[in-house]
């Protein structure tokens, strides 16, 4: 009778410990399983949200460096968060031009897995549209809005380079400086980065760059302004033109948003904004495990 109930024992030890070890393999294989999916999820949310921060003109400023956002669900029982960081200077907002690391954080099951790309600085841009943007051949090009003005080229500071181009003479605030496109080259709808150096002559008012649009009587423009300064200061705004009529006359120009006094412009540019987000840097993917 002893010996029977040693042997049930020893069989049901067995029996328990092999229960127990298919028990722990299969845990083992759903830990796998949760990491596995949890890393494809990180990287897929990498480019779905690229493409969230390609719709946001001012994804810069409406992220705080090296924040997480909220969680949002992506399956039963996974979450995602993510986060972007300036690596340079801690500040995202300072310099559009400074490269950001965009990191999505997963958690799935038991699992918790990290992927991030590095993002470069600046936006995606169409080609230039303006001519003789530095300034360089002087006034070629160029114009003013209404004839009481004048506008000169000088060789005395520039911001860059030789030359820069004076607006004097005014005798409204509407007297701006201008470039002239071809009919059509503004499309309605489309959102175009309009930037150039500025400074004043005598006091400070708003700066304001604008594209103008018209088809006889009717007018459309969009426009942006900022603080001038009798010191060169650079202005960019990104503007999107709504219209119901196809242009027949169509320019970018500079003006103050007050006043009459004499102004002075470099470097001017109009660049179609294709993509907010900037582009993904080649060979800066990273995979990591969750966050010490």
């Amino acid at each position: 009778m002893v010996l029977v109930l040693a042997v049930t024992l020893i069989v049901g030890l067995i029996g328990l410990s092999g229960m127990y070890a298919v028990r722990l393999q299969h845990t083992d294989i759903q830990v796998r399983e949760d990491a596995v999916q949890a890393q494809q999820f990180a990287d897929s949310l990498l480019e779905v949200i690229h493409t969230r921060l390609g719709q946001d003109s001012f994804w810069r400023t409406n992220h705080t460096h090296d924040v997480w956002t909220s969680d949002e669900a992506i399956a039963v029982g996974g979450v995602f968060r993510y986060k972007l960081s300036d690596e340079g200077d801690g500040d995202l907002a300072d310099d559009e031009n400074d490269s950001a690391r965009l990191t999505v954080r997963v958690a799935y099951g038991d699992a918790v897995r990290l992927a991030s790309i590095e993002i470069g600085g600046g936006a995606t841009l169409g080609p230039e549209m303006v001519t003789n943007g530095d300034m360089e051949a002087g006034t070629s090009g160029y114009g003013i809005s209404v004839i009481f003005g004048d506008l000169d080229a000088r060789t005395d500071n520039p911001h860059s380079g030789t030359t820069s181009l004076e607006l004097d003479s005014r005798t409204s605030q509407l007297v701006a400086m201008k470039q002239d496109f071809a009919d059509g080259a503004i499309k309605s709808g489309k959102t175009y980065r309009v930037s150039a150096w500025a400074r004043l002559e005598s006091s400070v008012v708003d700066v304001k760059l604008g594209l103008f649009n018209s088809r006889g009587l009717s007018i459309d423009y969009e426009e942006d302004r900022a603080t001038g300064s009798l010191d060169w200061t650079y202005y960019q705004f990104d503007l999107t033109p709504s219209y119901s009529f196809e242009p027949t006359l169509t320019y970018v120009y500079g003006v103050t948003a007050t006043g009459n006094q004499d102004m002075h412009f470099d470097e001017l540019s109009v660049r179609e904004v294709l993509s907010a987000a900037p582009p993904i840097v080649r060979g800066s993917y990273r995979r990591e495990l969750d966050e010490p």
